[in-house]
């Protein structure tokens, strides 16, 4: 969390926002004496973009951004498996805003079922199973 800048935000119900970027590049590999180019997707957090209200630095809302990066990272292995069975380079966008777009829904679900981070649970060793 130390990442995160502090701001005073004006939204009632959230002590943090984390914004993560997700995408794909074209990459060039050597494999033997063939270069292959290859399409590699990517997943990062946006440090500048992403912020948390001051007093509010607690592990509940590490656990709850931490679900968020992990959904994100669920998605961009999702478009590597997308992108790597691609069988024309003219399908790349529409792969991409499909899983774009099926990545924002679930963080939109997850925020909503956890309350913006209040409605979570702490498990020191995981969830029970």
């Amino acid at each position: 969390m130390t990442d995160f800048r502090e701001r005073e935000i004006s939204f009632e119900n959230t002590t943090s926002e984390l914004k993560y970027v997700i995408g794909y590049k074209t990459r060039k590999e050597k494999i033997n004496d063939t270069v292959v180019f290859r399409l590699q997707s990517f997943c990062y957090t946006d440090t500048q973009l992403s912020w948390i209200k001051p007093g509010f630095k607690a592990p509940q809302n590490l656990q709850y951004n931490q679900v968020i990066f992990n959904i994100a990272e669920l998605y961009r292995r999702k478009l590597q498996y997308d992108l790597d069975r691609l069988s024309s380079c003219f399908s790349v966008e529409t792969a991409f805003k499909h899983q774009y777009e099926a990545l924002n829904n679930e963080v939109e679900i997850f925020q909503s079922q956890s309350l913006s981070g209040r409605g979570l649970k702490l498990y020191r060793n995981g969830p029970p199973i």
